[in-house]
């Protein structure tokens, strides 16, 4: 995997990988400032609480959720930005390197568009409901870090996987390769998500997850193939 990973960040030096690559820094830095002043905005309306007794301490937790949501939306976003221009990476990758495993099965513009908007709206919800115990974490660190990083770690590794997949297995065929291959996919994912947390590196989070998840696809399959 280590070698899969030193790989795909060479492939990020290609043309078209670099031109696909400035195009999500940008949509990534835009979503950033978004987020940013989207939690600026929470933390600022904390005002609201002052007449309440517990004033102070609801302000605090206020802002900190504030935080916190703001750290829960970066991931998905980044990755899902990359998500857009997928088809393009995968096949520069697969041409490439995989020239007689080309995708055959192309996606089409609506169904992309309904696995970009429902992966994003499982992320988002399950950290929602996981909130409560992130908060808690605040107190006991180790806590919110792993739950953090192994639910989002399956989550969006599920994500990158089935983005690769699709082009070449049907859904049933697809279940049983990543079933056969859970941990080593969560893995995947649990790297991406690293990535995408630490700043300046989580502007090609995107890009560099969806490459990665390529080489890392067509490995397993074609270890599939000689068993």
């Amino acid at each position: 995997m280590l070698k899969l990973f030193k790989k795909s960040i060479l492939d990020l030096l290609e043309p078209d990988i670099r031109t696909i690559l400035f195009k999500t820094v940008i949509l990534s830095l835009f979503s950033i400032i978004m987020i940013v002043y989207m939690c600026w905005t929470l933390f600022n309306t904390h005002q609201v609480f002052d007449i309440w007794l517990l004033g102070p301490i609801l302000s605090w937790a206020w802002g900190l959720l504030a935080l916190i949501f703001g750290a829960l939306l970066l991931p998905p976003i980044t990755i899902i930005i990359g998500s857009i221009y997928s088809d393009s990476i995968v096949d520069h990758i697969e041409k490439k390197y995989y020239p007689s495993r080309l995708g055959m099965r192309q996606i089409k513009l609506s169904e992309l568009g309904f696995s970009i908007s429902k992966n994003f709206c499982i992320t988002i919800t399950v950290n929602i409901l996981l909130a409560p115990l992130y908060l808690i974490g605040t107190f006991f660190p180790i806590i919110s870090f792993l739950i953090f990083y192994s639910v989002n770690g399956y989550l969006i590794g599920k994500e990158l996987f089935e983005t690769v997949a699709s082009r070449h297995l049907e859904m049933k065929d697809r279940y049983l390769l990543k079933k056969q291959n859970n941990s080593k996919v969560i893995i995947g994912g649990i790297i991406m998500v690293g990535i995408s947390t630490i700043p300046i590196l989580n502007l090609i989070a995107a890009v560099l997850g969806i490459v990665f998840m390529t080489h890392f696809f067509h490995s397993l399959a074609l270890k599939t193939e000689k068993a």
